[in-house]
This record gives structure tokens, C-alpha cells and sequence, in this order.
């Protein structure tokens, strides 16, 4: 079967090729595209559409090319795991990054490498009021909120959460994220992900000016996974 559309194939491109009439047509119609050999008009290869046919139907019985990719989630009970191994928490500046990559993720909507690259500092801000303590986020442009003549007004995200200091204290969202702005320190605009560095002789949690790259923020769900020991496909 498969020698068989290996030899109807190279006899059609052949004909093709050479068919300067069928060129010049195409050209003077301003078409840049070759005769649809697949077509059920073309009167010429009905073989090798029905030989095509009969082998994507045999790959189609053999569930081959029928199933896509499905990215798993990171469930309730991962992301204790992640928490009891020491993956997710502030024991050191690369622990923190990671965890703030994932909630950034879970709790603030970001998705794509380019959201999470774009970013930035100032668009958190820290405050408290009748419910408490709590970190507000005030998104961006985004994937799916683009502006432009097709979506016309754009109204960006703005998100809330609250702190937990009684439920899960070492877990509290809002005291973690405070303790990575204030190790950045002076750094207080400007993209968000900051290099990791090695603590300070008090042991305090340090972050450079560098920003982290591109490529690195698309493998650090991938980081999380390995280092959590979890197997399977996961994305943002």
C-alpha cells in the first residue's frame, strides 16, 4: 500500500513538474498553488485518491493520529505534595520563584510564556480592608484581551485575593508575595521575574536585576513537575 502512494505520488509531481501549460495557466490566474490532486474533481488520480483514503482509514481503525495531547492540571493533592517536599514555600529564592510562577498561574490567570514575560511589578499592589489583608492585581493585555478594531473596549482584569494567616500561615498568598517584593528591594517596576540568587551571610533570600528569560519561564511548569517527581504532560 504504502510503495504504491510512494509511486502514484512521484508519477503526479512528475506530471506536474512538467506540465508547463498547467504553470503558465496558474500564473496568468495569478495562483501560486499546484492542481488539487485530492480533490474529488480531478478526474485524472482517482487510484491514488482511493489508495490514500484506504490507508487513512486503516491509520484511523489502528487509532493512530485520533487522540490529541491533553495537558494534565496539577490537582488539590499535587499541590500539597509540591508544599511537603519543599518544592513550593520560601526556603530559598528559586523555591519562591517557583511557587510564585504557579500561583501567578492558579490564582491571577496567566497562561502563556509571553503573559507570564510580560509581566510586571507594578501591576500589583498590596492593601487591607474590612475582609482583611490582600494583594490586588491589576492585569494587561493578554492572550485573549488583545484590544484592537475586533474586540473594541477592552476592560483588563482586576483580581483580589485576600490573605490566609489563620488557615495555612507558611502558605499565606499574601505574605509570600510580599516577602519576594520586598527582597527585591529598590526593584519595585519593571518585569516581574527577577534571577534567583544565593542567600546573603544572614541567610536572607536575595533576587538580581536580571529577568528571567523566555524559554526559562516556558519550562518551569516542567521544573515543578520533575522536581515534584509527578510524570505526565502539564502546562500553564
Amino acid at each position: 500500500m504504502v510503495s504504491l502512494i510512494h509511486q502514484l505520488l512521484r508519477s503526479r509531481f512528475s506530471q506536474v513538474s512538467n506540465d508547463t501549460s498547467c504553470r503558465d495557466y496558474n500564473l496568468k490566474a495569478g495562483r501560486t498553488f499546484l492542481p488539487n490532486s485530492f480533490s474529488k474533481d480531478d478526474k485524472d488520480f482517482p487510484l491514488l485518491r482511493s489508495a490514500l483514503d484506504a490507508r487513512m482509514k486503516q491509520l484511523t481503525r489502528n487509532n493512530v493520529g485520533t487522540h490529541n495531547k491533553q495537558a494534565q492540571l496539577i490537582s488539590i493533592d499535587m499541590e500539597n505534595s509540591l508544599w511537603k517536599k519543599g518544592v513550593f514555600g520560601c526556603s530559598s529564592a528559586q523555591c519562591l520563584l517557583d511557587t510564585l510562577f504557579y500561583y501567578n498561574c492558579k490564582l491571577f490567570g496567566m497562561r502563556s510564556g509571553d503573559e507570564h514575560r510580560s509581566l510586571c511589578l507594578e501591576m500589583f499592589s498590596f492593601g487591607e480592608d474590612l475582609a482583611g489583608r490582600f494583594i490586588l492585581f491589576s492585569g494587561g493585555k493578554s492572550k485573549t484581551t488583545q484590544g484592537g478594531l475586533t474586540q473594541g473596549r477592552v476592560l483588563f482584569k482586576s483580581i483580589k485575593r485576600y490573605a490566609s494567616d489563620h488557615a495555612n500561615p507558611s502558605r499565606c498568598i499574601v505574605a509570600l508575595y510580599k516577602q519576594y517584593f520586598d527582597s527585591v528591594g529598590s526593584i519595585y517596576t519593571g518585569p516581574f521575574y527577577r534571577k534567583s540568587l544565593p542567600p546573603d551571610s544572614q541567610n536572607v533570600l536575595r533576587f538580581g536585576s536580571q529577568v528571567v528569560g523566555v524559554n526559562t519561564l516556558k519550562q518551569k511548569i516542567k521544573r515543578i513537575r520533575h522536581a515534584g517527581g509527578f510524570s505526565g504532560y502539564f502546562t500553564n
